[in-house]
């Protein structure tokens, strides 16, 4: 088995922060929208369909601001 690999969308307006709740209904852990990625598909893909999936929101991904292991 291979690590899990996530990606998670930094979404700042009007010095607002974006945050979306993790497990609805389960638990009152909020995070940046994102998740886990799917297979033979970049980074960027995968973050722009986890963003849509979460929030309805279409955007355009910058460049990195965090790696994390």
């Amino acid at each position: 088995p291979s690590p899990r690999v996530a990606v998670r969308a930094v979404i700042l307006r009007d010095d607002r922060l974006l945050l979306v709740n993790a497990w609805k209904g389960r638990t009152h852990l909020w995070t940046c929208p994102g998740g886990g990625v799917e297979v033979h598909r970049s980074l960027p893909e995968n973050l722009a369909r986890e963003v849509m999936e979460e929030t309805g929101i279409e955007v355009a991904v910058g460049e990195p601001c965090l790696v994390n292991e």
